[in-house]
């Protein structure tokens, strides 16, 4: 065998055949195919070895072709599955920082109307006692008249003058019915005195019937805080008025005094007079200060005064306060401080060697110094008892009112006038 015919010849061949209409089969080919490799690597001719490599070299780089070109598909896939990945994890932990906002607003608002939801039950509670006081003193009032009755109907007659008959009509029950005919009263009581002139001038007045004493009235006022309200309607911010003059101060000195470039001097000086114009507005929200007030409740009705928050209620009676006084507080929540209903108790009551807390104070914060030791070491100093809200003018009319009748001395502090 003088020469071997190239590798290509196989697939000529086939293709041949094919186009003949007998094509070869899978396993003939393939076996063709071996048998044709077996006879190039065992020739001894340089050059069928060498077009053998040549043809082999040429398979190997088809195949790392074709390789690479799937790897750069699969490449490309796996870069946008990675894509598609990540931005699939940043809506999650987007979508999940949402949720966990919400939940946690959502168990705010939730903390507050269980607040309030109590608050509520308690004055519920409070009103239906007072109902039952009120319909006790109704009682004792009608039980009153009808032994003031029975007394004018029963008194001795008028010795100057014959009987005097008096007509009381009765009230009928239904729509239709009869009236009967008017009872006959013999005697003349107080009562009768009333409705009817004398006959015959007396010389002697007869005594005058005792007239019903009014009740004293017992107001009752009741007003409720979520926590939510702005700060800056019921605290007062120190640096507000103290600030703005440092501020202004200041510009006015590096305005006129210090040496430097003019426009240097403008700036700074431009700079100062709007943060004093801030400080002065109180225009910087006070949103951590109101994050930190608790949801909180003042009542104050015959028995006494009550302040209720999250952390329980306190009542205090009035047989035992001494002064009471509504000003800003002392102590600052976040530097401002909140208005707040102080009081002094008398040092002999027993109520006066107990400590007590102020009502919306934050828990977070240590609670007014006042609060850290029983009045009756102290009964000069003002015990801060309930933080106040914002409140409206009739209702700042209301409290101040209802402390003043339940009090021996009337209220002081920013409302006192």
């Amino acid at each position: 065998m003088s020469a071997l015919p190239p590798r290509s010849f196989v697939a000529a061949l086939a293709l041949f055949l094919s186009q003949r209409g007998r094509p070869l089969e899978a396993d003939a080919l393939g076996r063709l195919q071996d048998l044709c490799r077996r006879a190039h690597e065992a020739s001894g001719s340089p050059a069928v070895r060498l077009a053998f490599l040549q043809a082999e070299l040429a398979q190997v780089r088809a195949e790392k072709t074709a390789g690479e070109a799937e790897l750069a598909t699969l490449q490309k896939h796996a870069d946008r599955l990675t894509a598609e990945l990540r931005q699939a994890l940043e809506e999650a932990r987007s979508t999940e920082q949402r949720h966990l906002s919400r939940i946690r607003k959502q168990g705010h608002s939730l903390r507050h109307a269980q607040s309030y939801t109590r608050a509520l039950e308690s004055e519920l509670t409070d009103l239906q006692a007072q109902v039952g006081l009120i319909q006790s003193e109704l009682e004792v009032l009608r039980r009153q008249n009808t032994l003031l009755l029975a007394e004018g109907s029963n008194s001795t007659a008028d010795p100057d003058g014959p009987p005097v008959k008096a007509a009381v009509p009765t009230t009928s029950t239904q729509a239709r019915a009869v009236e009967r005919p008017p009872q006959t009263v013999w005697g003349v009581g107080r009562l009768l005195e009333r409705i009817r002139p004398p006959r015959t001038p007396k010389t002697s007045k007869a005594p005058a019937a005792p007239q019903p004493v009014a009740p004293k009235p017992t107001p009752t006022f009741v007003v409720s805080w979520t926590g939510n309200e702005d700060p800056r309607k019921f605290t007062k911010n120190p640096f507000a008025v103290v600030a703005p003059l440092l501020l202004g101060g200041m510009a006015a000195i590096f305005l006129f005094v210090a040496e430097g470039s003019p426009v240097i001097k403008f700036s700074v000086a431009g700079l100062c007079m709007l943060c004093a114009i801030l400080l002065a507005e109180d225009m910087i929200p006070a949103r951590n200060t109101s994050k930190l007030i608790q949801a909180r409740t003042l009542r104050l009705n015959g028995t006494g005064l009550t302040a209720k928050d999250d952390s329980g209620r306190q009542h205090l009676p009035w047989a035992c306060i001494k002064y009471v006084s509504v000003h800003y507080a002392a102590s600052a929540i976040n530097e401002r401080q909140p208005l707040t209903l102080h009081m002094q108790l008398k040092r002999e009551a027993p109520e006066a060697g107990y400590t007590y807390r102020t009502a919306g104070w934050p828990l977070e914060l240590p609670p007014p110094a006042a609060c850290r030791q029983p009045p009756a070491d102290r009964p000069d100093e003002w015990v801060p008892i309930c933080m106040l809200g914002l409140l409206t003018g009739p209702q700042k009319t209301d409290l101040h009112n209802t402390l003043a009748t339940y009090l021996e001395t009337p209220p002081e502090g920013i409302w006192s006038t």
